[in-house]
């Protein structure tokens, strides 16, 4: 016979087809720099480092149980609940999450930490050492004084 997905699952199935807005903070910090990830189901996110150096974050944002039990009360409310309105109701704090962070030139991104906290994850991105100077000084021309004027006809000088 037919078997019948948990509501679970098909509640996961409904917001990973939901375009949804990455909540978050971006600082200059001593040392490096932090990037805060805000909202319900954050720590499952994943982050990568792209080729350009930029972070970037993808998954599923999942409403906890309070929340999702709060969204079809409010649903209920207006009428018959349809997809539609449940996607208007969570106002892309819900869904599939796929973006890109520009990050600065000096980001070391391969020695970055990830925080997982209660409803949101830190991400700190030490900055890359300055580059190191060449010792010694660059040779410069310098005009010669006093300044060499050509006259009236070739081989003259002043």
């Amino acid at each position: 016979g037919i078997t019948r997905r948990p509501r679970r699952y098909a509640w996961n199935d409904f917001w990973a087809r939901q375009p949804a807005s990455l909540r978050g903070d971006f600082k200059a910090v001593p040392g490096g720099y932090r990037v805060v990830l805000r909202g319900a189901g954050t720590k499952r996110l994943r982050l990568e480092a792209t080729d350009e150096g930029d972070l970037r974050v993808e998954g599923v944002l999942l409403p906890t149980p309070a929340t999702q039990a709060t969204l079809l009360r409010a649903a209920k409310a207006r009428g018959p609940v349809t997809e539609r309105l449940l996607a208007r109701l969570a106002n892309n704090s819900y869904g599939r999450v796929d973006e890109v962070i520009r990050m600065p030139a000096d980001a070391a991104l391969a020695k970055a930490t990830r925080d997982d906290r209660d409803d949101s994850v830190v991400i700190l991105v030490p900055r890359k050492p300055p580059r190191r100077r060449a010792v010694g000084r660059r040779l410069v021309r310098e005009a010669s004084y006093p300044p060499v004027v050509c006259g009236p006809g070739a081989g003259y000088y002043w």
